[in-house]
């Protein structure tokens, strides 16, 4: 295992944009990435360490932790709103080394507590929310896959109708078939068709990947 970690893993040098510590957490290098599948919202598995344990970054002296892939700048009023009610409450925050699934969930909820306290774009907050569920799919733990699934369908949602999609890493289609796809899991059939529609209708040919998959989807649903 830890023969494995030293391989797979590498120490990535950050500064945090709170308070400007530096430090260093683990990362997969994306050299030793072997995809074995992908589930149908997207959650690929891999031969190894899952990248998706690491995404989120902790800043191991204020505790702000962030997608370092996706977050924005920080206003300065926000970064006083961390301090107080971050850094003077939680008193673990090394996630600096290797991971258990455990520990990467306690990543993610404090990632959207900060993305809350900083009023972060209701898409960041859905990324963030559908990797949680994603790890609760690892421990085969349904009701807490559910019940993320759930909540982050509807930030989807949120997003989709309030928010610019332009800066993330979601573009419109790809919204558009995981609030489709995520409805057909939670069992929301006629939300998912009405959804998988709109993906295959809207701007055909743009992304044939996911209209593929919205063809599937859509077919599955109606069986």
């Amino acid at each position: 295992m830890v023969e494995k970690n030293i391989i797979e893993l590498y120490d990535k040098n950050l500064i945090c944009p709170v308070c400007g510590n530096k430090y260093t957490t683990k990362k997969v290098k994306s050299s030793k990435l072997r995809a074995v599948k992908r589930d149908s919202d997207l959650m690929t598995y891999y031969r190894g360490e899952n990248p998706i344990i690491y995404a989120v970054v902790v800043c191991n002296k204020c505790g702000f932790a962030y997608l370092d892939s996706e977050l924005e700048d920080i206003k300065d009023k926000y970064k006083e709103i961390i301090l107080d009610g971050i850094t003077k409450k939680i008193s673990n925050k090394n996630y600096t080394n290797e991971r258990t699934i455990e520990q990467s969930e306690k990543t993610y909820k404090l990632a959207l507590y900060c993305g809350e306290l900083i009023n972060s774009k209701k898409i960041y907050l859905a990324s963030l929310v559908l990797r949680l569920a994603w790890l609760y799919r690892f421990k085969e733990d349904i009701y807490n896959e559910n019940r993320f699934l759930k909540n982050a369908m509807e930030s989807f949602k949120y997003a989709y109708e309030r928010e610019s999609l332009k800066k993330s890493s979601f573009d419109k289609k790809t919204v558009e078939y995981l609030i489709g796809e995520i409805n057909r899991r939670i069992g929301n059939k006629k939300d998912a068709i009405k959804w998988f529609n709109i993906v295959i209708s809207d701007n055909p040919g743009t992304s044939m990947r996911i209209e593929n998959l919205a063809r599937e989807q859509w077919q599955k649903t109606k069986e």
